[in-house]
């Protein structure tokens, strides 16, 4: 598993990081979910809003900044083209379930770029493979990098979460709670260390969308 699949040199992530942290996470993604419905009031996919922190932003986009107007957003779209590529690997680092089935999707689409602020931010829709119900059994999904080099988190808490098109559905947020024993072990972690694969997932918040 790469340690860090978006579109930088991991060297040079690690002396930009150096002085700033020495344990895992080494850098943070707030993002924010619209839960899309068809018209049958099913599950089609989540649409992603990811903010990247202005670390990760300052080192990845230098350059961009003294660009202007086409050609700014023309490289920043580049980039964008580049961490989806990369994403698409690992499922975009994301996790959906109906009960405890996990679900398939597709590629990510109606995707664009920006800059908010001094950050970076990005967004797709990914689709679900085939719409999936809400009813009987809940929708969950769990957004998080294997590895735990980034943190990945919900923006505003539950108030990130928004059900598009949805009619009786009710959203819930889980926060993590790992192990005291985990916690350790991820803060022991040096930045020439590699969490092992799984170790992002007991970090993870969990979101259960349950309809009726």
């Amino acid at each position: 598993m790469k340690r860090f699949v978006f579109a930088v040199v991991s060297l040079l992530v690690l002396l930009l990081w150096q002085g700033r942290a020495s344990a895992h996470p080494h850098t943070w993604i707030e993002f924010d979910i619209r839960v899309t419905f068809d018209d049958q009031g099913r599950v089609t996919g989540l649409h992603q809003t990811w903010l990247f922190d202005a670390y990760y932003t300052m080192f990845v986009v230098e350059g961009a900044e003294k660009l202007t107007g086409a050609e700014q957003q023309d490289a920043l779209n580049a980039l964008l083209a580049e961490n989806l590529k990369n994403l698409a690997e690992y499922r975009y680092f994301t996790h959906i379930y109906s009960g405890e089935t996990p679900l398939e999707t597709k590629i990510a689409e109606n995707t664009a770029t920006r800059m908010a602020g001094d950050r970076l931010e990005m967004s797709f829709f990914l689709p679900l493979a085939e719409p999936v119900e809400a009813r009987e059994l809940a929708v969950s999904y769990q957004i998080y990098d294997p590895t735990y080099y980034v943190e990945m988190l919900h923006y505003k808490g539950k108030d990130s979460i928004t059900l598009d098109g949805a009619a009786g559905c009710q959203a819930k947020l889980i926060e993590a709670n790992p192990d005291p024993s985990e916690t350790l072990y991820a803060s022991s972690l040096a930045q020439s260390e590699t969490g092992y694969d799984g170790l992002g997932k007991l970090f993870a918040e969990t979101a259960t969308i349950r309809c009726g």
